[in-house]
């Protein structure tokens, strides 16, 4: 298959970049939130039954941390969705195949790599469907829940559809099989930091382009 040149990959290798960018400050973002939302659940359970103005209070920010996390979360799968087709496309086209099969080579990826499954981002964009799965499934249909770790077992799996560790930054979803399956997003900081890491050189021995471009 032939490759890009240096002068046809350079768009892509701007965008790969300004998206690592982006979804590792989310990334990053969603860490301290969760950190937050952990403390506001610590001091939830702490308060005093007699004071209900600061149990409420306590509440009412553990709500409203819960939804920055949503929303960051959100944003991150954006992100990683984009970075996934930049070099793993969906499309058949001839030239997109030639894209990817350039990027991954200069980037060291196989089709393993984590930035490769995209089963995460899936399930939150056609929540919809798994709804769907599970009713006609006759299954529980609760849409989600944030917790921490310690307490995801098959009970909360089943029950509800979409599960946010609070603590650990690992989701819980189903699949298009209607399959329990879970990502860690810390682990996917890895394989972005590596292509940051080797994007300087990562295209050094591609043809330039120049002559063909003249």
């Amino acid at each position: 298959m032939t490759e890009l040149t240096r002068i046809q990959i350079a768009p892509y290798a701007r965008e790969i970049h300004d998206t690592i960018d982006s979804a590792l400050y989310r990334l990053g973002l969603l860490e301290q939130e969760g950190r937050a939302c952990v403390d506001l659940g610590d001091a939830l359970r702490a308060s005093s039954e007699q004071d209900r103005e600061l149990d409420e209070q306590a509440f009412n920010a553990k709500l409203q941390s819960q939804a920055k996390i949503f929303d960051l979360l959100d944003a991150f799968l954006s992100n990683y969705a984009r970075l996934s087709l930049l070099i793993f496309p969906s499309s058949k086209d001839a030239f997109a195949l030639e894209r990817a099969a350039t990027l991954q080579r200069c980037f060291a990826l196989e089709q393993t790599s984590p930035l490769n499954n995209r089963d995460l981002r899936d399930s939150w964009v056609h929540f919809d469907e798994r709804i769907d799965q599970a009713l006609q499934a006759k299954r529980a249909t609760n849409g989600q829940t944030f917790c921490r770790s310690a307490q995801v077992d098959d009970r909360v799996k089943e029950t509800y559809l979409r599960i946010i560790e609070i603590d650990t930054l690992r989701i819980h979803f189903r699949n298009r099989q209607g399959q329990s399956a879970f990502a860690a997003l810390r682990e996917l900081r890895g394989p972005m930091l590596d292509i940051e890491k080797r994007r300087s050189t990562a295209f050094d021995n591609l043809r330039s382009g120049i002559e063909s471009s003249k």
